[in-house]
């Protein structure tokens, strides 16, 4: 994943996507199924 992209400037209110991915990483032995809940927090600085 890349970090620390920069996205061109605009003059108006437009939309821009941001592409984000996740993923799981097991953190037991065991592995079964079940529900994969979780939370993201991120910030966005702009000027």
């Amino acid at each position: 994943m890349q970090l620390n992209i920069n996205y061109p400037e605009k003059d108006k209110a437009d939309t821009v996507n941001i592409p984000l991915r996740a993923r799981y990483i097991r953190t037991d032995g065991r592995l079964s199924a079940g529900s994969a809940n979780g939370a993201a927090t991120f910030m966005i600085e702009y000027y």
